[in-house]
């Protein structure tokens, strides 16, 4: 089960996946996704070491396509939080 956390903490010590997306312009059934994933050692104050990994870069897929392709990358990489930002 994912835990769902804000924006803010997507880089706090752990891992973590960063979903931005935002409805697609010509197929409202549609939204556009990139996914990233975080993975950072330390806290607010000092962080040792970060990484970031693009999983998916402005795909165009469903609602329901995008929870899935989010669950199978956080399963596939141990990643239990995540943060899901709606674009405007």
């Amino acid at each position: 089960m994912l835990e769902t956390i804000p924006a803010d903490e997507v880089d706090l010590d752990g891992k973590a996946l960063a979903v931005r997306y935002r409805t697609d312009r010509g197929r409202s059934e549609l939204v556009v996704v990139t996914v990233t994933a975080h993975r950072t050692e330390g806290d607010a104050t000092f962080v040792r070491k970060s990484e970031l990994t693009l999983v998916a870069v402005e795909a165009r897929m469903t609602r329901a396509a995008m929870q899935a392709r989010v669950r199978a990358e956080a399963a596939r990489r141990g990643i239990q939080r995540v943060a899901w930002i709606e674009e405007t």
